[in-house]
Order: C-alpha cells, then structure tokens, then sequence
C-alpha cells in the first residue's frame, strides 16, 4: 500500500490517534501538507523540502494533485486518492527520473529535472 507522511514528529506524534482513519476527509487534511516522504510499496522517496498537495473534491471522488510534476490522481476515498498519487509518483521516478536523456522529449526532459529536484534520497525495502 502506497502512503505518504507528514513530518516523522507528527506522524509518531499522532499515531495513536485512529480518527483519522476512518474520516477520508481528515485523512487528507492531515497528510497533504508538509510531506517530506513519499512511499510506494517498498520504495521510498524522501524529499529535499516538504511540499503541499493540493486536495478536492469532485462529486464522490477525492482528487489529490501536485502541479509542479502534473500529477492529479483520485479515489472514492482520501486514502484512495493518496495512494494512487503515491503510484503515479512512483511511477514517474521509475519511467522517468531514471531514463536515458536521449531517449526523452523536451517536456519529459523538464519533468525529468523537477522531480529529480524533488527527491533528495530513494530507498527500498524487502
């Protein structure tokens, strides 16, 4: 599963607190502003700086989006929504941050240089 985390104090901070997820709403809320971690399955990507994603609804959905790397994903929940920009994120190091230079267009080259400016560390696990 695909998560994302706020600073390290506050997410150990309120970690015992379970309200949050049962309410996709607070779910948003409380972790779509400062993130410093992204996680997608056993990788993880730490960030040089927090950022904050920005969060709607739309009818039943939760949108989660980060304009500056053009991701925007959705759920029916907030932990759904999450996730799959957890994905896509993924995604874009794997396809993108990683690929040969020559082998990108122009916009890919861009998108290439701002998500490498995102992510201070890349780690993985099992």
């Amino acid at each position: 599963m695909a998560r994302l985390l706020k600073k390290r104090v506050t997410v150990e901070a309120t970690a015992g607190r379970l309200g949050w997820r049962r309410n996709p709403a607070t779910v948003a809320q409380n972790v779509t502003e400062g993130v410093v971690e992204v996680s997608d399955g056993n990788t993880v990507f730490r960030l040089r700086q927090p950022i904050n994603l920005k969060v709607r609804r739309d009818g039943p959905y939760f949108l989660v989006g980060y304009d500056r790397l053009g991701i925007e994903e959705y759920g029916k929940t907030g932990q759904e929504a999450l996730d799959a920009f957890a994905c896509h994120f993924g995604a874009l190091w794997e396809g993108v941050a990683q690929a040969d230079d020559r082998k990108l267009t122009k916009d890919a080259l861009q998108l290439k240089r701002e998500i490498r400016s995102l992510v201070k560390e890349v780690s993985t696990s099992g």
